[in-house]
């Protein structure tokens, strides 16, 4: 009885032992899966060096998926997406009444295309009928006319559609005179602040007739908002540039009547949002901001306000360079999908200097379909 149950003993812990050994080895990781990822961090480095190497132009998608595709093997499943760069094609929707519309097509096409470090930028608007506010998400910039708020108020029917349009890492702009009275129907309140960063200030004086002129010294070198980068180096509607003309001066065009001033200032207080000031008074004539709305990911979105005026020639350049800063600066030229933690990310710079200091990332993310596999 005692040896049949020893024996019996035994057993279960020699059972218990080969459990423990065979877990053991269900935790040490697959040499395949290793090598899979290893395999496919040594494709992704040799594909960015042959493809550089080959003077690849990263911006043209055709170019660069058809030479990606030819090198990489059919189980390899890629993503790559510039940041830094001036999207090649930029939509805009104009809600607006026609007189808007002109100045504003006007404006973002003349020329009809830019070349910038040998990549051609188009930006092409439609129009959106002011009766009707729409923030259709084929478009990459909104841009919001004087005459919207002379029907509709931005506090109660507009702040959820912009706000969701914002959350697509979007751009919204509006040219419109604000002031403390309802001006065209509008009244600066929490809309105003939370989305465009805009607020009354009493404090400040009624601006002037003096010139107005961006508030920072301008370097290409400085990583801030490339707005005042971008008017320095678009074509007006002759093909001139203004580089020459640095630091360039405005005239006013704040409201300056003494009954109904225009007297905003930045929400937040970060001075690095003001884009335009009015010289000795210090008023901002254009604002920004940015990181407005929760995305998928993070905080994006983005958007302008500036003051409205006849669209001269200098203000429809800074009007183009402002929509390209709103469309934003991250460029999908291919979309993969991978399996959680199935993929291989890769990062490197390359410096564009032919008319406008630029230095891009590319961003390339390579995985297997499915699993890794060897």
């Amino acid at each position: 009885m005692k040896k049949g149950f020893l024996h019996i003993v035994e057993i279960i812990i020699v059972s218990l032992l080969m459990f423990l050994v065979i877990s053991q080895f269900t935790y040490i990781p697959r040499l395949e899966s290793d090598w899979s990822g290893t395999k496919l961090y040594l494709q992704g480095n040799d594909l960015i060096s042959v493809m550089d190497k080959d003077g690849t132009d990263w911006i043209d998608i055709l170019e660069v998926t058809s030479k990606i595709e030819s090198i990489l093997p059919e189980n390899v499943e890629y993503d790559l997406k510039l940041k830094n760069v001036i999207k090649p094609r930029i939509l805009v929707g104009c809600i607006c009444n026609p007189s808007e519309y002109n100045d504003v097509s006007r404006a973002l096409t003349s020329p009809p295309t830019m070349t910038i470090n040998r990549h051609t930028i188009q930006i092409i608007p439609e129009q959106i009928p002011t009766g009707t506010i729409s923030f259709d998400l084929k478009y990459d910039v909104i841009i919001i006319g004087a005459s919207v708020y002379d029907t509709i108020d931005g506090n109660d029917n507009m702040k959820s559609e912009l706000e969701r349009f914002l959350s697509y890492d979007k751009g919204v702009i509006e040219m419109v005179d604000l002031d403390i009275t309802k001006s065209g129907g509008i009244t600066l309140g929490e809309f105003q602040e939370n989305v465009f960063n805009v607020l009354w200030d009493n404090d400040l004086p009624v601006p002037s007739t003096d010139d107005i002129e961006f508030s920072t010294t301008f370097s290409e070198y400085v990583l801030k908002p490339p707005i005042e980068k971008y008017f320095y180096h678009f074509e007006n509607s002759s093909g001139d540039i203004y580089r020459e003309e640095k630091p360039y001066y405005f005239n006013n065009f704040l409201s300056n009547n003494v009954n109904n001033p225009e007297k905003v200032n930045v929400f937040d207080g970060m001075d690095e949002k003001i884009i335009l000031k009015q010289i000795g008074t210090e008023i901002p004539a254009c604002i920004i901001n940015y990181n407005i709305n929760y995305g998928i990911i993070e905080s994006v979105g983005r958007t302008a306000w500036l003051s409205d005026n006849i669209m001269t020639d200098d203000l429809s350049v800074l009007v183009k360079a402002i929509t390209a800063w709103a469309g934003g600066d991250i460029y999908d030229i291919a979309t993969g999908y991978f399996q959680e933690g199935r993929s291989i990310s890769f990062s490197f710079f390359k410096l564009l200097n032919e008319d406008m200091y630029q230095p891009i990332e590319i961003l390339l993310t390579l995985g297997y379909f499915y699993t890794y596999e060897a």
